[in-house]
């Protein structure tokens, strides 16, 4: 049963990884093109966290995690969307080296500026190349919020919002 508990990474209570002893962040991100592991499973925990958290402790769960649901991103990279932003299996670089396009860099000044990420900027290249040039960006946007075309070029991310869909 000890390996069980070891090896289930799906226990809700992570207060000791969040709490003030530790203050942990988690940037977790799933494709909703992910052909291996479920997007529904990724919601599912981040709810089970926030419910228990909610319940059971005084932490926020907005101060230590976020979720963020990429359009398009097979399983950990790769697909037909923007999903290139820095995660460590892109094999394409991200847009620009600054929080707002990288996730890593996001994190970075998550943890040491205290500036939590809502949302990032992701790159889809011609052909998948970027020496080929930029097909079309996107906003990852922060759970349960989700991306909305609001007008403009479609391949542009400052034609979306962040929006929670009705």
């Amino acid at each position: 049963m000890r390996l069980t508990s070891i090896l289930q990474a799906i226990n809700p209570n992570i207060s000791a990884f969040a709490g003030p002893s530790h203050n942990g962040k988690i940037i977790h991100y799933v494709g909703w093109g992910d052909q291996i592991i479920s997007p529904g499973n990724s919601m599912h925990y981040y709810e089970t966290v926030h419910s228990y958290m909610t319940e059971n402790t005084v932490l926020d769960v907005d101060d230590f995690y976020r979720l963020f649901m990429v359009g398009g991103m097979q399983h950990c990279t790769g697909g037909s969307g923007a999903t290139s932003f820095g995660a460590a299996m892109d094999d394409q670089p991200a847009l620009s080296s600054d929080a707002e396009h990288n996730v890593l860099l996001s994190m970075v000044r998550w943890v040491e500026e205290g500036v939590a990420p809502d949302n990032f900027t992701s790159v889809h290249y011609n052909h998948g190349d970027a020496s080929q040039g930029v097909d079309f960006t996107r906003p990852i946007c922060k759970y349960p919020l989700s991306v909305r075309f609001v007008g403009g070029d479609p391949n542009s991310a400052d034609s979306f919002e962040c929006a929670l869909l009705a």
